[in-house]
């Protein structure tokens, strides 16, 4: 089918190592994850999602860009703040 989708033609298994998307190939992420992602160059389907059904966090993206969590930052900051 021209433009037709869905075919098992060459290229359409995917590349070993590259993460499934969880849920029926909807990939799940939360904006701060997106945002994160485009800021590092890391590609969202690379990533494995820790968060609620596999949801991809802006952490997950931190990991996998091989940087510390943004949670771990806020919790440090606030608590310094809070001394």
């Amino acid at each position: 089918r021209p433009g037709g989708g869905g075919g098992g033609g060459p290229g359409a298994a995917a590349a070993p190592g590259a993460a499934a998307p969880p849920s029926g190939g909807v990939l799940r992420a939360t904006p701060d994850a997106v945002k994160v992602a485009k800021k590092e160059g890391v590609t969202l389907a690379s990533v494995t999602g820790t968060g609620n059904f596999g949801r991809i966090t802006a952490d997950d993206v931190l990991a996998a860009a091989g940087k510390p969590p943004q949670s771990a930052a806020w919790t440090s900051g606030k608590a310094a703040s809070a001394a």
